[in-house]
């Protein structure tokens, strides 16, 4: 059972003083980083058991938020932790801060683009042609019978506009007719022209196709 003395280390058996919170839970220093690292390693597990999955329960978003809050609260009370002490509790809050980024992905939406797909800008080879299953903000995913590895970046091209982007790929799946591909776009802001929906939400309607409930529907 937790000690709940706000005045000392919410651990079983310690008597420190608390340092910061997790969970609501106060606790020392070493504590707070032993039990921080055993929490985002569930996360980080559950954030990524399905690749492309943006519904992330809140109660994990609440507790990432609290960690890059309460880390450097921590490091600046304790100012003379030795450097291995603060090199840990720096790899943490950037463990912290990324999870929480990818916790909190924007929306998709059903949307099909046809685009080309190019190794690099100056490749010679002829583009592959793809569609677009659904877009978001900074990202989209797309069928093809091509396998790309993982953090391959490629050059991405639109048919209807012309508009070429750099794009990551984040994540590969086996799908019916070949590879469904997460992309994450490296350098553009609204590449496929949403911001029109973020302003008149009304144009957009949940989708009923699977994909998470914040996939939407453009009209």
């Amino acid at each position: 059972m937790p000690d709940e003395n706000p005045q000392r280390c919410g651990w079983v058996g310690c008597s420190n003083p608390p340092a910061a919170s997790l969970d609501q839970r106060p606790l020392c220093v070493e504590h707070f980083l032993r039990a921080a690292q055993r929490r985002l390693t569930s996360i980080e597990a559950s954030v990524n058991k399905q690749a492309g999955d943006r519904d992330v329960p809140t109660d994990i978003q609440t507790v990432l938020s609290e960690m890059v809050s309460q880390i450097p609260t921590v490091v600046a009370g304790k100012r003379l932790l030795n450097p291995e002490l603060r090199d840990k509790f720096m790899a943490l809050s950037e463990t912290a801060a990324r999870l929480y980024k990818q916790a909190r992905r924007p929306p998709r939406f059903d949307r099909s683009v046809s685009c080309q797909i190019r190794m690099s800008v100056l490749s010679s080879e002829a583009p592959l042609r793809v569609s677009t299953v659904n877009v978001s903000q900074r990202g989209a995913s797309v069928e093809t019978t091509h396998p790309f590895q993982t953090k391959q970046v490629i050059t991405l091209q639109r048919e209807d506009t012309g508009k070429r982007v750099s794009a990551k790929v984040v994540w590969v799946k086996k799908a019916a007719k070949g590879f469904a591909v997460g992309l994450e776009i490296l350098d553009h802001d609204d590449f496929w022209g949403l911001q029109q929906f973020a302003a008149n939400p009304l144009q957009a309607q949940p989708s009923t196709a699977t994909g998470g409930h914040n996939s939407k529907k453009i009209k």
